[in-house]
């Protein structure tokens, strides 16, 4: 069985059903339609040719900073509790033994994800390190990492990392309120299996749209966050965002 998500465009007041979608690999991998697994709040669906279609047309919803600052203090650490508890969720899913090490999309193909290219697909990569070689414009020279994105850089670089299951695009955008509660986190055609620090990162990519939402999320996250990646990658957001836009060379 595979898993179908439906990513569109929505305004802050209703969703249109119409858009982009993802095909996700088999479910027994993916984890995402086990009701063992998977507890984050997504659309409704319903069952076709063996495919779930999460429906989002007209729910009666608003992203997370339309309403943010309607919320008491209570309700704002609530929202934030429940952020906590999906991400968890999303990184206790094991990949595929295939997977390896390989940073991809869920199905193991290319990956998509508006921080390396603004519409092309890219990878997999073989590794992490290929991975980097990419989001630094394929410089395989060290020294010249240093020399043009600084040591921050070329130590988180440097690092082994693990692959985890990221929704890629975990920003507050991106998450739906109604009745003061988390109703669904949508837009998943970023997700796949990243470095672990990415949904860290990338979920601060947008971070303008609501920096106290974000602030209260690292308090709460103080345990599992990644500041020096999200250094690093303030630093090639300066220098090199989007680095697959840039002309004359492709991902490896």
């Amino acid at each position: 069985m595979k898993l179908t998500l439906i990513c569109t465009e929505i305004s802050d007041h209703s969703l249109d059903h119409h858009g982009m979608k993802m095909v996700m690999p088999e479910t027994q991998h993916a984890g995402c339609s086990s009701s063992r697994w998977w507890t984050c709040p997504l659309p409704p669906h319903q069952v076709r040719a063996l495919e779930v279609w999460l429906l989002r047309s007209r729910q009666h919803s608003l992203r997370l900073p339309s309403v943010w600052y309607e919320l008491d203090k209570l309700q704002k650490g609530q929202a934030v509790e429940q952020i906590a508890r999906y991400i968890k969720t999303l990184r206790a899913l094991k990949p595929p033994s295939m997977q390896g090490n390989k940073v991809s999309a869920t199905n193991g193909g290319p990956c998509r994800d508006v921080r390396v290219s603004t519409m092309n697909l890219f990878g997999p990569f073989v590794d992490v390190h290929a991975f980097h070689r990419c989001l630094t414009g394929n410089t395989t020279n060290p020294d010249a990492v240093t020399e043009a994105y600084g040591d921050a850089v070329f130590n988180v670089h440097a690092r082994i990392y693990d692959i985890r299951f990221t929704h890629g695009d975990l920003g507050a955008q991106n998450i739906l309120i109604r009745d003061s509660k988390v109703a669904a986190i949508i837009d998943w055609e970023c997700s796949g299996w990243w470095p672990e620090y990415w949904e860290y990162t990338k979920a601060h990519y947008n971070e303008w749209r609501c920096p106290p939402f974000y602030e209260m999320l690292r308090e709460r996250i103080s345990r599992s966050r990644y500041d020096e990646e999200l250094t690093a990658e303030r630093e090639l957001w300066e220098a090199i965002d989007r680095p697959l836009d840039k002309k004359g060379w492709k991902a490896p």
